[in-house]
């Protein structure tokens, strides 16, 4: 049996009547899904009841704000979100610059990484060169 369902909401002084097509029949409480699940079951006899779903559609339209968030309330509640001071920042014993405590700086790993990677292609020319080239039979 496919049945229609008809909601009422109410806004302010003015109520709104519409009806919901059926989504699954209401012989069987087994054949329900999970989100029609809660609600009750109408039986035969009895007219369908309008104050589950209002209830259902009130919660839901009661979650609206009412009125646009002035510029002077939103940064009230945003004075509180500002950028916290930080406190392990040390200064760098090599170099001097600043980095941060129990991490190496930036700066000499830098200079570290460029001496040996120098370094490196270096080695390498000098073991090319005085490598003979194979020679081909």
């Amino acid at each position: 049996m496919w049945t229609s369902t008809r909601v009422a909401v109410r806004l302010g002084t003015s109520t709104f009547r519409f009806q919901l097509p059926a989504l699954a029949s209401w012989t069987g409480s087994s054949s329900l899904t999970p989100a029609l699940a809660g609600l009750p079951t109408p039986t035969a006899g009895s007219a369908p009841s309008e104050s589950g779903l209002a209830g259902l559609w009130n919660g839901i339209l009661l979650a609206v704000p009412k009125k646009k968030v002035s510029h002077s309330r939103k940064s009230m509640r945003a004075a509180n979100k500002g950028l916290k001071d930080r406190v392990d920042l040390v200064h760098c014993s090599a170099c001097g610059k600043p980095k941060l405590q129990q991490h190496i700086c930036a700066y000499c790993y830098n200079e570290l990484n460029r001496a040996r990677k120098s370094a490196l292609a270096q080695s390498t020319d000098a073991t090319a060169k005085t490598q003979p080239e194979p020679t081909q039979q």
